[in-house]
């Protein structure tokens, strides 16, 4: 089984939490810690002999917002909302993670996660309201009666700050170039003599630091499965891994909840059975 980087927990909600799993190979892709996967790129579809089994859809985002060190709170946002910042909050701290690209069909590469950014002394203006908006998770790529690309996430928004999101994985057998996002998708591998799919470009629009990484490139090698997604802290490698599908890239680390929390991590390409 290839894996992208295992989520790490915390308990902001009252209980522990995974979070960003990397994305196991396409065949069952369910990942055994039942992991809330913010950002997480999702798994290729893969093919059992005559039979395609469903790419994963990609991971919602996340956004949290850290106050002052004198108000000594961090808010957690799931979901689109308004926010209005406290009275006596002049700067905050962020992190802000999109929706990650769901896999291709097929042999399919893995979702790239959304993409990852954060920061420190974000001035704002107490009393000021604002939308905070959470981007959702890709669409896994069918499956039959022709397969496809897997869809892009959506943005995550906190105030001028947008973490784009990750790009779908592309398909297996058949040309279908897998999508550039925060974190590119992988290519899906074809037969021998037949077409593959190139990776998609991480941190696409450039930000600085980056936001993302690039997919992994596919080849036409008879049986191989596909590449994964690119994570925020890694490219997913170009490596053939025989039937598996290839990792997802391993996603960033962040502390602001008050423990190390890894998120965005890249889906694994779709295995191939015969």
């Amino acid at each position: 089984m290839e894996n992208g980087g295992l989520g790490l927990y915390n308990t902001i909600t009252g209980s522990n939490t995974y979070y960003a799993a990397g994305g196991n190979s396409g065949f069952g892709a369910i990942l055994s810690t039942s992991p809330s996967n913010s950002g997480k790129g999702g798994d290729g579809g893969a093919a059992l002999g005559g039979t395609v089994i469903a790419a994963n859809s990609g991971g919602s985002g996340i956004v949290v917002i850290k106050l002052s060190a004198t108000q000594n709170k961090v808010e957690v946002f799931s979901n689109t909302t308004s926010w209005t910042v406290p009275d006596g909050v002049t700067s905050v701290e962020y992190l802000v993670v999109a929706g990650g690209g769901g896999g291709g069909g097929d042999r399919g590469g893995g979702g790239g996660a959304g993409g990852f950014r954060t920061g420190t002394n974000f001035p704002v203006t107490p009393g000021t309201s604002m939308t905070i908006t959470v981007g959702s998770g890709g669409a896994g790529g069918a499956a039959t009666p022709a397969a496809t690309n897997g869809s892009n996430g959506t943005d995550s928004i906190f105030s001028t700050i947008t973490s784009t999101g990750g790009g779908g994985g592309g398909v297996g057998f058949i040309t279908g170039a897998a999508r550039s996002g925060g974190s590119g998708g992988g290519g899906g591998t074809g037969a021998a003599g037949l077409l593959s799919t190139s990776a998609g470009a991480g941190n696409t629009p450039s930000t600085s630091p980056s936001q993302g990484n690039a997919g992994g490139s596919a080849t036409n090698a008879n049986y191989n499965g596909g590449r994964g997604g690119g994570g925020a802290s890694a490219a997913a490698t170009d490596a053939a891994s025989g039937n598996d599908g290839g990792d997802g890239g391993a996603g960033t680390a962040s502390s602001i909840t008050g423990s190390s929390v890894t998120r965005a991590g890249g889906g694994g390409g779709g295995r191939y059975y015969f």
